[in-house]
């Protein structure tokens, strides 16, 4: 379907795509009067703003379907149903934005990234307000880039069992204040949780890597109890929870890493924190481990 071909068509109302289909191009439908659509099975490809600002309710997405592009389906705020391709490997920033009548989505096991926007983080459902109900494929074993960044329908969200990665800015500005960690996550990625609004946290032991400002700036966050195989928690890791009172430090806690060469803690900002133990058996404090920490004023090693 050729680039902007009924882009502001106000009388083209519904649109079934041919089986032979393989792309539809950017704007091909934009801005149109479009209500129902039917997308053919060999559509692999669905290009920028190809269903922009439309009025289509419900949409299910070929399994033939690798590719959503940037703001394919922004604006569609008539959008209640949506059933992703299970083949689905990238969704790119925007996709769904501003989908505000949309309440839940299934997520295929498939999809390896939900892009961000030159190099700041946004997410495919931002702006989806109502967006309160999300589950995994079965099997899915990572939370992609970006996937629910600027989410501000989503307050609670439990990660499967067969996760072993939370990606950069999985959760990032979003609505979540609860989340379960499934039991067999390794590593929680850069900003993945940032600016959220959870209060308490439990990393499962299964967790080896905290990358840098993964909680940073979720100032209610009162609880964290950190994973016992914990080997790398870089800078920023928490910095300015400032509900965060107390921390128990694992003993294969090895770096908790700088910035830039200049000292940079994992616990920077956190005026509240006063409390500090470290596991029975800990032969080493990590380095740069509290610095910048203005709350605690007393330590026994």
């Amino acid at each position: 379907i050729a680039r902007g071909l009924f882009e502001g068509c106000p009388g083209l109302t519904s649109i079934v795509i041919p089986d032979t289909v393989t792309v539809i191009e950017g704007y091909a439908f934009a801005n149109s009067a479009l209500k129902e659509v039917v997308i053919g099975s060999s559509v692999t490809s669905i290009k920028y703003d190809a269903f922009y600002g439309t009025g289509i309710t419900e949409v299910e997405i070929p399994d033939s379907v690798t590719k959503i592009e940037y703001n394919a389906f922004k604006n569609c705020k008539s959008l209640k149903t949506v059933k992703l391709s299970k083949s689905l490997t990238y969704m790119y920033y925007g996709a769904f934005e501003n989908c505000v009548s949309l309440t839940s989505i299934e997520i295929p096991k498939s999809l390896q990234e939900a892009d961000v926007y030159s190099g700041t983080s946004s997410g495919p459902f931002r702006g989806c307000s109502n967006l309160t109900t999300v589950t995994f494929e079965e099997g899915a074993t990572e939370i992609a880039r970006g996937l629910f960044e600027g989410c501000p329908g989503l307050t609670s969200i439990v990660i499967p069992d067969t996760v072993t990665v939370i990606e950069g800015y999985a959760f990032a500005n979003s609505a979540l204040k609860e989340v379960v960690i499934g039991s067999s996550v390794t590593s929680i990625g850069y900003n993945a949780f940032y600016g959220t609004g959870i209060t308490e946290v439990e990393i499962p032991d299964s967790v080896t890597e905290i990358e840098y400002n993964a909680f940073k700036n979720c100032k209610s966050l009162k609880t964290v109890k950190l994973s016992k195989s914990l080997s790398s928690m870089y800078y920023g890791a928490f910095e300015n929870c400032v509900s965060l009172t107390s921390i128990e430090i694992p003993k294969s806690l090895q770096v908790a890493d700088v910035y830039s060469g200049t000292s940079y803690g994992p616990f920077r900002g956190c005026s509240n924190l006063t409390t500090v133990t470290f596991e029975e058996g800990a032969t080493e404090i990590a380095r740069g481990l509290f610095e910048g920490c203005p709350g605690l004023t007393s330590i026994v090693i």
